[in-house]
């Protein structure tokens, strides 16, 4: 049987390591030990955020634990769902990446967007008009979720 696949959102990478949210941290960190069960993917647009941490240490700890995932092709598709995110009023302009990692797990045709931020992707009218957008674009919907729903 095929594993289902999933993306994970950079929040994620960076609650792994977050000791100011136990929470997060516990829950990620349990999920981690589960993901063999998936198949699991990144962006480059994960990568740059990554990257752009100021601490090295840290920096280069994310960008270790993530190094063994593929990066998942960006293409003209993503460019235009995620404009239409934006434009839909799904996802604030000025979380134009936030747009893009949804895009391109959708155009990807990834299972899972697995996120931490509440703030404007892992919310019901999120799902919801993703969802619609999607199918009106002919990709299926994606489930956008956190680490502790898997």
């Amino acid at each position: 049987m095929k594993k289902e696949s999933l993306y994970l959102e950079t929040s994620v990478i960076s609650a792994y390591f977050d000791e100011r949210e136990l929470f997060k941290l516990e829950s990620t960190r349990a999920y981690w030990r589960r993901l063999t069960q998936y198949d699991v993917c990144i962006s480059k647009v994960v990568l740059t955020e990554l990257e752009a941490i100021k601490d090295a240490a840290m920096r280069g700890k994310a960008l270790d634990l993530v190094k063994d995932y593929p990066l998942l092709e960006e293409t003209e598709g993503d460019g235009i769902l995620s404009l239409e995110y934006i434009s839909e009023g799904v996802i604030p302009r000025r979380y134009e990446n936030d747009a893009r990692q949804i895009a391109i797990a959708s155009v990807n045709g990834v299972d899972y967007l697995v996120s931490w931020n509440f703030e404007h992707i892992v919310k019901v009218k999120t799902r919801r008009m993703v969802s619609l957008i999607n199918l009106k674009h002919g990709y299926k919907p994606i489930e956008i979720v956190t680490p502790s729903e898997l």
